[in-house]
């Protein structure tokens, strides 16, 4: 007789799993409305238009967005954590004119309350997704460009 033995996936990577899924389908509502802390900070590492820290649902949502400029898509390839972490590895591919990005990329998610509330993104190929961003996004002119408050 064989046994049987069901894995339950911890609380924090199926979190991130139905983030996937969500993007996948394009629901962004439902990404900001159940998944998304009120206070969350997701931070882009770069030197280009998108990158920094995006603060709140609303910011998280309009990023999210604009990675449809650039026909970005992302296939998790390996997702791991415990009840209040996840750390995923995807493959990322975007276009813009003659510019193409593919590579391997990682993120950090922190969960509490059943929300992400922070997640951190790393490019395995910097140069190329900056030069990427770059090409597909511009900064405003100044001085409107800056928050001088």
């Amino acid at each position: 007789m064989s046994e049987t033995t069901t894995t339950v996936e911890a609380a924090a990577p199926a979190l991130v799993r139905r983030f996937y899924q969500l993007l996948a389908a394009g629901d962004l509502d439902t990404i900001g409305r159940e998944l998304l802390d009120p206070q969350i900070e997701w931070i882009i590492t770069g030197h280009n238009p998108l990158a920094g820290t995006k603060r709140g649902v609303e910011e998280v949502i309009a990023w999210l967005q604009l990675l449809g400029g650039v026909q970005y898509a992302m296939q998790l390839d390996y997702l791991g954590g415990d009840d209040e972490h996840a750390v995923e590895i995807h493959s990322g591919h975007g276009t813009h004119g003659s510019w193409e990005f593919d590579c391997s990329n990682s993120a950090y998610y922190t969960m509490r309350d059943d929300r992400l509330v922070a997640v951190q993104n790393h490019s395995g190929d910097q140069f190329a997704l900056d030069t990427l961003y770059n090409a597909a996004f511009r900064y405003r002119p100044l001085p409107g460009r800056l928050a001088l408050d």
